[in-house]
């Protein structure tokens, strides 16, 4: 465990205060108890990482969003106070009270320089056009600019972005040629955003979903790193830090190497670890799993050391 640098932790939150069409946490809500569960778990993770003195980089991955609940806000605190750890990032749709957190932040001297957000814009499948985009929580683009603007103002580093929709087609209000309405929503997003922001997308899985060729060479305009989302990359253990450098852990302590990974290697809070050996996945099918890569000269050259958390070097 000692070379291991970065940890992606997950929690036993799985709710979410979205709607959107495609996940499964859509509109679910836990209950108290299983919130208690959820903070229990996450305390014991901080005390036991507090102790770990090579771990750089955490990142929390929830199923669902977890920073509408104050605890995940005090414990993004604690961990930026540890002197070990250089960054502390989590997922997240912004639909929580900017201001309110950054009181927390400020009222517990978080060192603003080490936490990260991993923001996501949540499309609607019908936009609203202009001033006021809307997506399927009745949130606007612009409520999402403005809380973007309000963390960055604080001092606070993030990426941004969404997935990578097909959409209706606008009449020409854009331009030549007539856009995909959602990629017109988030050009208008990243056109406003911290110049020094990054702005990702994710292709959308399942359900056969096949881009058109102008919607290919679109969404590369807006990340230029959203072919690697086409590439299929096979998983090869023998090109990957997974499981090397990084590990992903679950609410209980089981270790794997990434987040597509079943093979356990172990348990965090038993203190055991067997190394991998070879990658039992077929596909290195998302971001998490492909940024442990070697191999992908653009990406590790665009990100350098913040490639875990999407953040460019």
């Amino acid at each position: 465990m000692d070379k291991i640098k970065t940890i992606y932790y997950r929690g036993f939150l799985k709710s979410c205060n979205f709607a959107c069409d495609y996940c499964p946490f859509a509109k679910k809500a836990c209950t108290s108890k299983e919130l208690a569960k959820d903070k229990a778990a996450l305390l014991r993770f901080y005390e036991t990482i507090a102790e770990m003195a090579n771990i750089e980089t955490i990142f929390i991955i929830p199923y669902g969003e977890a920073m509408i609940h104050p605890y995940y806000h005090e414990i993004l605190v604690k961990i930026s106070k540890l002197p070990h750890i250089k960054h502390v990032s989590i997922q997240s749709n912004l639909s929580w009270p900017v201001e309110q957190v950054l009181q927390t932040f400020d009222a517990m001297q978080a060192d603003i320089s080490k936490i990260h957000f991993w923001l996501t814009y949540h499309l609607a499948a019908k936009p609203v056009i202009g001033e006021t985009w809307s997506n399927d929580t009745t949130r606007s683009v612009v409520t999402f600019l403005q809380k973007c603007l309000a963390l960055h103002e604080h001092g606070l580093r993030f990426c941004v972005g969404s997935v990578a929709k097909s959409g209706d087609i606008l009449d020409n209000q854009f331009g030549e040629p007539p856009l995909n309405v959602n990629i017109a929503a988030l050009g208008w997003l990243k056109n406003r955003l911290p110049a020094d922001t990054y702005f990702w997308l994710n292709a959308l899985e399942g359900a056969n979903v096949q881009y058109s060729d102008e919607e290919i060479a679109a969404f590369t305009e807006l990340d230029p790193l959203f072919p690697l989302e086409l590439n299929n990359i096979k998983a090869d253990s023998g090109l990957c830090d997974a499981g090397e450098k990084s590990i992903f852990v679950k609410a209980n302590g089981d270790i794997y190497p990434c987040i597509l990974s079943k093979q356990a290697l172990g348990n965090l809070y038993e203190n055991t670890f067997e190394k991998l050996t070879t990658c039992k996945c077929k596909l290195c099918s998302c971001y998490l799993a492909y940024s442990c890569r070697r191999d992908i000269v653009e990406l590790n050259e665009f990100m350098g050391e913040g490639k875990a958390i999407r953040l460019p070097k």
